[in-house]
């Protein structure tokens, strides 16, 4: 039964990814199927990357060509491609989902109660205790403990200051915020292995 579900699951991505049939139906069918699996599945299917690919699974159902809120968006002026624009309630639910994927990392870490994210030392046991690190981490791992430290210092930025930058009126600054979120899941890639966490996030 549950591989079943999967195919089912790989099949839907796969016309989702070709483009063949109705798109809003096609992303409905795929995070129900999903969702379904974490209700399932429990503790396994429970993290926060989990979470997040169900939100961005109702995102893409309403917002797909052809939803009801697709029909708003048509009314935006259409940009070089020709292609209708999204609209700003459109744009404003993507960054809300964001936001909250990123502080609520930020904020996780200091409500854990492990002390390792205050005193700014938790890289000094991550990297050879997270869940499938690759060879990078082993390299990450013998870095000094000033860069250790610096990193730890700047997840903290990225993740709980930063993200109020999403909703700054300049798109410059906006633009500086989405650079900064890609650089920390690139330096995340770079030593550990979370899947399509990590894609989905810097995409």
């Amino acid at each position: 039964l549950l591989q079943g579900h999967t195919s089912f699951g790989l099949g839907l991505a796969v016309l989702e990814l070709l483009g063949f049939g109705p798109p809003p139906l096609l992303f409905a069918l795929s995070t129900g199927l999903y969702l379904s699996a974490s209700v399932a599945c429990g503790t396994f299917l429970s993290f926060q990357w989990d979470s997040f690919l169900t939100e961005l699974g109702f995102l893409a159902t309403v917002a797909a060509p052809g939803s009801w809120w697709w029909a708003a968006d048509r009314l935006v002026p259409c940009d070089g491609d020709g292609a209708a624009a999204p609209s700003w309630l459109v744009m404003a639910a993507a960054h809300f989902v964001l936001f909250k994927l990123m502080f609520s990392s930020g904020v996780v870490k200091f409500t854990s109660g492990c002390p390792t994210w205050r005193d700014l030392s938790a890289m000094r046991y991550h990297h050879f205790t997270q869940p499938l690190p690759h060879r990078g981490a082993y390299h990450a791992a013998r870095l000094p403990a000033w860069a250790h430290s610096a990193s730890v210092l700047a997840n903290h930025v990225i993740e709980l200051l930063l993200p109020f930058g999403l909703f700054a009126p300049l798109p410059t600054l906006r633009w500086l915020v989405f650079g900064a979120f890609v650089c920390l899941q690139v330096g995340i890639v770079s030593s550990g292995n979370y899947g399509f966490f990590n894609l989905a996030t810097a995409v």
